[in-house]
């Protein structure tokens, strides 16, 4: 058996960015995560994710229940790309996005208004 991923190995990639309030970690879409995955993910300190990749508020990586079973790119050469651009809104994403700006893992972002007021 063989996959031809030769279109994702281009310079540019798109991601997800999940963000939702502390104790809803990864939950707003349902289903990516069980209850105590989601315990987990929160008492290591997560935020968001980008890719699945959970990242915490200075926008650092941190441990994973899930990570070993991921087949996404993760965050160490996701940041690697130049241009890394997020697209979300809403006050549920505030503080990851926050996080993922403040912590390199974005460097554009578009968003609502709202959101970015809150964001400045």
């Amino acid at each position: 058996l063989r996959f031809d991923m030769s279109e994702y190995s281009e310079r540019h990639s798109v991601s997800r960015l999940i963000g939702a309030p502390p104790g809803y970690v990864g939950f707003d879409q349902g289903g990516l995560l069980t209850d105590e995955q989601a315990r987990t993910l929160i008492s290591n300190g997560a935020v968001g994710d980008i890719n699945a990749h959970f990242f915490d508020a200075a926008g650092k990586q941190v441990e994973s229940p899930i990570a070993d079973r991921l087949l996404a790119l993760d965050l160490e050469s996701f940041v690697q790309i130049p241009t890394r651009i997020g697209v979300a809104g809403g006050s549920a994403k505030v503080e990851a996005l926050r996080a993922a700006v403040e912590g390199r893992l974005l460097n554009g972002l578009v968003t609502d208004v709202e959101t970015a007021r809150k964001l400045i």
